[in-house]
Order: structure tokens, then sequence, then C-alpha cells
């Protein structure tokens, strides 16, 4: 019964990071801001985590997108794609609902500890789950393209946009138009 009370104590700290976070960034949060979101002592907080940047890293370790879309055998590789975009445009769009802003503040915070390879497996990963749709378009005939070539070009492209929001506003229709723009590139190629 203490452990399961325990883990809930952990998740009230987590979630309530999560919306500081979302609200304010990684750079711009302090352990008050946790404790009066979460509404737990400072004492309470402090038995479970030391610092902002442990809950941080704790909140970036944990599964937070769902991929099923991705993985589904029922779905065509074009319409895994068209959901992947839009949900990538949909977080973009909505920054109060995302972390994008505090993964860089973290990001560009840590970048002298971090390890070259972390971010290259990182940037090797989301190619990899890209590129792998892609082959699935190709070998069933829905798509001819370069898949790595193509996965590469949608990475870089979603990290610019991501990275490009935390400085200036990104209209919908500007998105939506460079994503379809995208879209008619991938199946041009059939």
């Amino acid at each position: 019964m203490a452990y399961k009370k325990s883990e809930e104590k952990r998740g009230i700290i987590l979630e309530a990071a999560l919306r500081v976070f979302q609200k304010k960034g990684y750079k711009n949060v302090s352990m008050t801001d946790i404790i009066q979101e979460s509404k737990i002592s400072k004492g309470g907080i402090y038995l479970y985590f030391k610092s902002v940047r442990e809950i941080y890293e704790t909140l970036i370790n944990q599964p937070q997108r769902d991929d099923s879309i991705l993985t589904d055998k029922k779905l065509p590789a074009k319409t895994k794609i068209r959901l992947f975009l839009q949900s990538q445009m949909d977080e973009i769009l909505n920054p109060e609902n995302n972390m994008i802003t505090a993964n860089y503040e973290y990001l560009f915070s840590i970048k002298d500890e971090l390890p070259p390879e972390i971010m290259n497996k990182r940037f090797s990963e989301a190619v990899s789950t890209i590129k792998k749709i892609l082959d699935e378009g190709n070998k069933n005939g829905e798509l001819n393209v370069d898949s790595k070539y193509l996965a590469q070009h949608i990475v870089w492209f979603l990290e610019g946009v991501r990275l490009s929001s935390t400085v200036t506003q990104i209209k919908k229709s500007d998105l939506s138009r460079q994503i379809s723009g995208l879209l008619k590139q991938i199946e041009a190629n059939k």
C-alpha cells in the first residue's frame, strides 16, 4: 500500500512538472514552481527528486508518444506518413501542450555534457522509424522513393520547424502548405 501511495505522489509531481515545463520552458522553471503546481511540500518533492533537472530527465525518459499509427500493419504507408506528419503539425502548432521549447532549452543547457553519440542515436532512431514506413510503401508498390534520403529530409525538416517554432509564431496555413508539398513530393515519386 505504501509503495502505491509513493508512486501516486511521484506521478502527481511529474504531471505537475510537465504542465510547468509546457508553460515556462526549461530554463525558467524552479523547484518552487513545481512545488506550487503539485501542491506537494518542498520536503515531499525532495523525497523523490533532487533537482529540476532530475525531474525533467525523468519526464523525457518516459515514453510519451503513441507510435501505434506507425506500426499499424493495416494502414497503407501513405496514410501512416500523412497521419504522422499531421500529428507533428498539431504538436508544433500547440506550444501550450508540448515540450518543444523546454526540450531545446534543456539540450542547449547540457550540450557540453552530452556525448555526440546520444544526439546521433536520437536522429538515427527518428530516421529509422520513418524509413521503415517508406520501405514498406516501396515494397507494396505505393511508393517509389529513396527511403533513406527522404526519411532524413523529413526529420531535418521537422527539427527545423520545431526549432523555428520556439522563436517565431508559425501559421497553420504556412505549415500546412509545407507539409502538403512534402506529401505531394512523396506521392509524386510513384
